[in-house]
C-alpha cells in the first residue's frame, strides 16, 4: 500500500491554554496532505471546484491516543484505503517523535456544485485511476 507522508510545523496559534496542539487542527493537517498529494499529481483543488467536482467528508471517526506539544516533531501519513464510484475511504495517522497521536478514518462523497453524487470514475477519470492506484 502506497502512503503519503507530511512533515507538520506547529504553528503558536495550534496550541491551546493547556499547552497542547488544540484537536481540531489536525483536521487542517489531514486537508493539507489531501491537497498536497492532488497538487503533487497535477491537480489543482481551485480548478475541480471551479469545474463543480467537490470531495466532501461525509464520514469521519477519530482516536486521540495523546497530546502534541508544540516542540514535538509531527509527522502525518494518509493511506487511501478504497475507491469507488462515488466514495473515497481514507485513514490519516498523526505519529509526534514517531509515537502514535491520533488516527482518523474519513469517508468522501464526490458531489458537484448542487452537492449531488458525482461517478468519479466518469467526472474526473484521471482522478480516479490515481487513487485507485494508492489504494491495497
Amino acid at each position: 500500500m502506497n502512503e503519503i507522508t507530511a512533515d507538520i510545523s506547529i504553528r503558536y496559534s495550534e496550541i491551546s491554554a493547556n499547552g497542547f496542539v488544540h484537536h481540531t487542527c489536525y483536521h487542517d493537517w489531514y486537508d493539507q496532505i489531501q491537497f498536497d498529494f492532488l497538487s503533487k499529481n497535477g491537480y489543482s483543488v481551485t480548478e475541480l471546484n471551479a469545474k463543480g467536482i467537490n470531495f466532501m467528508p461525509i464520514d469521519c471517526m477519530n482516536h486521540y491516543y495523546h497530546p502534541i506539544r508544540i516542540t514535538d516533531h509531527v509527522k502525518v501519513i494518509m493511506k487511501i484505503r478504497s475507491v469507488t464510484n462515488i466514495k473515497i475511504n481514507a485513514e490519516f495517522t498523526i505519529f509526534a517523535n514517531d509515537v502514535k497521536a491520533a488516527d482518523c478514518r474519513m469517508t468522501y462523497e464526490c458531489l458537484n456544485k448542487d452537492m449531488k453524487p458525482l461517478v468519479i470514475s466518469k467526472a474526473c477519470p484521471d482522478i480516479y485511476n490515481t487513487l485507485k492506484g494508492f489504494t491495497d
